[in-house]
């Protein structure tokens, strides 16, 4: 019995040396065997962008892949044996994670998404002049990312309580009448914004002093201060594009203090406090945007300033001044520029200094500018004005 099993195999393999190599089945043959996969890796976290991803499959038998969901897409998800299966994570706009699978044979690929991070920057303080006015709140946040804000005053009054992605939210501020100043709070999503307005300068008003307690005589209570009232000229300026420095006349009594401030950034205040009849020396920055308004505050009174669109020089608009030289006496007065230029060209005083006062500082087509000096009582002194960028010297005798 042995010998008739060891004769096939001999003849076997003599038949295997004559003929050559013969090839054996390289893949898996144990067909009734259970199919077993491994997958590498088996869970996988993706960025709430999405893209596209893959996993490797290792096991003795065919397999193929398939989602369970609708934002995850299989792009290839067949083989047999070692394979790989690729995968399209769709973006996810929402700001909560979520889950997905996909069925690679009996196994299942775990995929995780983070949602959009919805956290919201904004600049953490806002100062507010006396005056109030409307200012800008930038809000930094993904496009998907809904918010809200409120304020904790009344004086505070934003344009909108709610939102979606990165805004520019307006904030209006009403003036601050209080000798006090006021603080308050700005929240947009949860993030605070201190808002800090500074106090108005009141004048104060004596105190009507007690009667002597008897026997003496009361004593005759002295007449209640008058209140203080100020008057400004000019109410109003109009200001060309290139901006300039300017003047303010401020008519006060005598033991009337007062303040100047802006409203806004272009405009800046040089000289501005003092107390009874003065003057308030401001200048305004060159404008190459469109026109614009702002203010100027002296005690209870304010001036409009108004400054023109940019507007691009052309020849089409050339200027002449004269005379080009000017000398005051020492006691000042009343003078005047001419100014030689098209009909309908503009002109305006670009500098001059302080101690020579305009009747007007801009002007369409041919014009005399008419300006006035004080008494000069100190040494010589000299300037110039100039015009459109022409100049004309001016020079003052002086007492000594």
């Amino acid at each position: 019995m042995n010998r008739l099993l060891v004769f096939p195999l001999a003849c076997a393999l003599l038949l295997t040396m004559a003929c050559g190599k013969i090839d054996l089945p390289t893949s898996p043959t144990n067909i009734g065997a259970a199919c077993e996969l491994t997958l590498n890796p088996a869970a996988m976290a993706t960025p709430p962008t999405g893209g596209s991803f893959y996993t490797g499959v290792a096991g003795p038998c065919a397999w193929d892949a398939e989602s369970a969901d609708s934002w995850i897409s299989v792009t290839y998800g067949k083989g047999t044996g070692v394979g790989t299966v690729t995968y399209n994570v769709a973006e996810n706009t929402g700001a909560t994670a979520r889950e997905g699978h996909v069925r690679i044979g009996g196994q299942v690929l775990v995929v995780t998404q983070a949602g959009v991070d919805c956290s919201v920057a904004v600049e953490p303080t806002i100062t507010v002049p006396v005056a109030g006015g409307t200012f800008e709140i930038k809000i930094a946040t993904s496009p998907q990312c809904a918010w809200t804000a409120s304020a904790s005053e009344p004086w505070l009054v934003l344009a909108t309580s709610s939102g979606k992605g990165p805004q520019t939210l307006s904030l209006r501020v009403s003036e601050n009448t209080s000798a006090s100043e006021r603080n308050a709070q700005i929240r947009v999503a949860e993030q605070p914004i201190a808002v800090h307005q500074a106090a108005a300068d009141v004048p104060l008003r004596p105190v009507t002093p007690s009667p002597p307690t008897p026997p003496a005589p009361p004593a005759t209570p002295p007449p209640p201060a008058q209140p203080c009232t100020y008057t400004v000229d000019p109410g109003s300026q109009r200001v060309t594009s290139k901006g300039g420095e300017f003047a303010i006349a401020v008519a006060a009594g005598a033991d009337c203090k007062w303040s100047a401030t802006s409203t806004v950034a272009w405009i800046s205040i040089g000289s501005g406090s003092g107390a009874g009849n003065g003057r308030v020396l401001y200048g305004v920055t060159a404008n190459d945007g469109a026109a614009r308004n702002g203010q100027i505050r002296i005690g209870q009174s304010s001036v409009s300033i108004s400054q023109d669109a940019f507007e691009r020089a052309t020849d089409a608009c050339p200027v002449s001044l004269s005379p080009g030289a000017q000398k005051i006496p020492v006691e000042g007065g009343v003078f005047a520029i001419k100014v030689a230029i098209n009909t309908g060209c503009k002109w305006s005083v670009d500098k001059a200094p302080s101690w020579i006062a305009f009747r007007s500082r801009s002007g369409a087509g041919s014009a005399e500018v008419v300006y006035a000096v004080e008494k000069n009582g100190l040494a010589m002194r000299t300037d110039v004005v100039v015009i459109n960028g022409q100049t004309v010297t001016v020079s003052q005798e002086g007492l000594r």
